[in-house]
């Protein structure tokens, strides 16, 4: 990835989705704060990323997103960022949802964990 690629970033303790644009993978780990995993793919083709280990770090912010092929939400923990579809060379080009269309699917959210009673 060295030219910069557009991106949205889904920042959990602001409650926001902004711009932005990335160039590294360097930038994706610095977005979610750790490892990046492929998360969802939206019917546009863009896809979400998140940290890999969100759950097992206990974050306490994070959000929903509606999952149009399960029908329901589908829980990220953390911050995430939504890339453009893959190109025929296997790139991820810049993402086309845009702010706007990603609010009426999202909802933002404090994280529960609860402990296995053993």
């Amino acid at each position: 990835m060295s030219k910069k690629t557009k991106v949205l970033i889904f920042d959990s303790a602001k409650q926001t989705i902004t711009e932005s644009s990335i160039a590294s993978l360097e930038d994706c780990q610095k977005i979610v704060g750790g490892f990046i995993e492929r998360a969802m793919t939206l019917p546009s083709g863009d896809e979400l990323y998140c940290d890999e280990e969100g759950l097992v770090k206990e974050r306490e912010l994070g959000f929903e997103i509606y999952d149009h092929l399960a029908g329901g939400y589908y829980p990220v923990v953390g911050n995430a960022f939504l890339i453009g579809p893959v190109d025929s060379r296997g790139n991820n080009g810049d993402v086309l949802s845009t702010p706007e269309e990603l609010k009426n699917i999202t909802r933002f959210m404090r994280m529960v964990y609860v402990e296995d009673e053993e």
